[in-house]
């Protein structure tokens, strides 16, 4: 049998196509600190983060944020092969990074 006091204590239902809105300030330092990192590493990368409403991330209830590398069409890929090393160290060090902030708010 539920009672009152266990259907209060649930957490109040979001709807799926505003779950981010309360991560919103989460995802931008994540894509400050991604951004910062690709600046270090790929000359002509800029050190700011641009905001762009992506459709994908609005129904993640968590810190979310799509990194945009090149464009599809690209007639040769070898060049984003050669990248594609230093683009991951780069993300994994930011989210390092990001894991500290993000425990640190937590507590």
């Amino acid at each position: 049998m539920v009672t009152a006091a266990a259907i209060s204590a649930r957490p109040a239902l979001v709807r799926w196509d505003r779950a981010q809105q309360g991560y919103l300030d989460l995802s931008r330092k994540l894509a400050e600190l991604i951004q910062i990192q690709m600046a270090q590493r790929f000359r002509g990368s800029p050190e700011i983060p641009t905001a762009a409403a992506v459709r994908q991330l609005r129904t993640i209830a968590a810190p979310a944020v799509a990194i945009e590398v090149s464009s599809v069409s690209l007639p040769d890929r070898a060049p984003l092969d050669k990248m594609a090393p230093v683009l991951a160290d780069g993300v994994a060090r930011a989210v390092a990074a990001f894991r500290l902030v993000y425990e640190a708010g937590a507590k």
